[in-house]
């Protein structure tokens, strides 16, 4: 299966899931109705950017809206895929915080 027809699907998943219309998502994305529905009909995103602000508007990441909707373990259970000596690869947001040390 290609990424194109996982994109139009999980795009569609995570519109209903924030009960959101084509023309409010690319409304609040910044990103033309014709896109979103060019990615709706199964064309491939040229723009990553938009891909992104999209994504950010509806509360995931570039890596879920392209290869798994449903959030599965695989995504969320990475420590244990660490201890298992699984390896991991995809595109993966990283947030690093500065701590105090004790």
């Amino acid at each position: 299966m290609s990424v194109t027809l996982h994109l139009n699907q999980h795009l569609r998943y995570f519109m209903e899931r924030k009960s959101l219309t084509a023309s409010e998502l690319g409304r609040r994305a910044k990103v033309s109705k014709q896109t979103l529905s060019n990615w709706l009909a199964g064309k491939t995103p040229r723009d990553l950017h938009q891909l992104k602000r999209v994504a950010d508007v509806l509360g995931v990441t570039v890596d879920q809206l392209l290869y798994d909707a449903r959030g599965s373990t695989k995504n969320t259970d990475i420590q244990s895929l660490i201890e298992e000596g699984q390896p991991i690869r995809g595109l993966f947001e990283v947030e690093i915080k500065m701590v105090k040390k004790a």
